[in-house]
């Protein structure tokens, strides 16, 4: 687009600034800008940046990256604002819901979840937590070796398109689909403001729109490789099917209650998680059966 005028060096997690303190390294303009989860920014910006990530039992894939490009985008600003950091964010994009949990034992009802050692992370942690589980963080690139040992009975990690990429069919005995636990899952694009405002305008419209077309470009790959992964499970041997709806209804009513209780403490929280569902009943009114 920009005819050589503007190169991007992309660059892995690790090369300058750790995944974690991607938010400092653009801050202090370390980085021009990156490309990461709100959810690391809960440590230094509080509870309400991983509303940006996900919910549990929150909004799907489409309806959050509505909610992202209407009244999110400006909502996480502010909070970086607040939080006094250097930092510009516009709409990255959004993956599909991950698959729920790949277990060691059949999830028939949610007492199942008493005294299970869990891999997890984020909000879905802290609500099987609530719900009796205990929840065990292990790197990613772990997972395999240690479910395989038997180290955790079960594991949350990605979409079924990411998952398959590592293999992970080998070592699931019964894997769980639902978008219940994690509907969506939302990565910001982040620009130090300084290196931002260096770009002429016109420079700014290029690297937004061509952010947007890598977005739905991304959602449609994911899409398709979703379905041919799940096939692979299945193929493979591996037991893939709906979570039980009494899981489902037990995970959302303590989703509900964990929610209403950090809005309670937290002002900017509450208002972020008010125009979260507000947009999800608009949704649910005008397209009851989904869009």
């Amino acid at each position: 687009m920009s005819n050589g005028r503007l190169v991007i060096e992309t660059l892995p997690d690790g090369a300058i600034a750790p995944a974690l303190q991607v938010y400092d390294a653009v801050d202090a303009g370390t980085l021009d800008g990156a490309h990461t989860t709100p959810a690391f920014a809960v440590g230094k910006l509080g509870p309400a940046a991983g509303i940006f990530a996900y919910t549990v039992a929150g909004l799907p894939t489409l309806q959050h990256m509505v909610w992202m490009l209407s009244e999110g985008v400006g909502l996480f600003n502010e909070l970086m604002t607040n939080g006094k950091l250097n930092i510009v964010h516009y709409p990255g994009w959004v993956g599909t819901p991950e698959f729920f949990l790949t277990s060691a034992k059949p999830l028939n009802v949610p007492e199942d979840f008493k005294g299970m050692k869990i891999r997890t992370a984020g909000d879905g942690g802290i609500i099987f937590t609530r719900m009796g589980a205990s929840v065990i963080t292990t790197p990613p690139g772990e997972i395999y070796e240690s479910f395989k040992r038997g180290l955790f009975d079960a594991y949350e990690y990605n979409a079924p398109n990411i998952e398959v990429k590592s293999n992970m069919f080998e070592v699931a005995k019964y894997t769980y689909v639902s978008p219940m636990r994690q509907g969506a899952e939302y990565f910001a694009s982040l620009y130090n403001k300084n290196s931002w405002n260096k770009l002429s305008e016109d420079l700014k419209v290029m690297v937004q729109s061509a952010q947007m077309e890598e977005a739905w470009k991304f959602l449609t790959e994911a899409i398709l490789g979703d379905g041919k992964a799940v096939q692979k499970y299945i193929d493979y041997g591996v037991k893939v099917g709906p979570v039980p709806k009494v899981i489902e209804d037990a995970l959302a009513k303590e989703a509900k209650a964990y929610y209403d209780e950090q809005a309670a403490k937290d002002p900017f929280y509450a208002k972020v998680i008010n125009s979260y569902r507000a947009f999800g009943q608009l949704y649910a009114q005008t397209y009851p059966r989904g869009l």
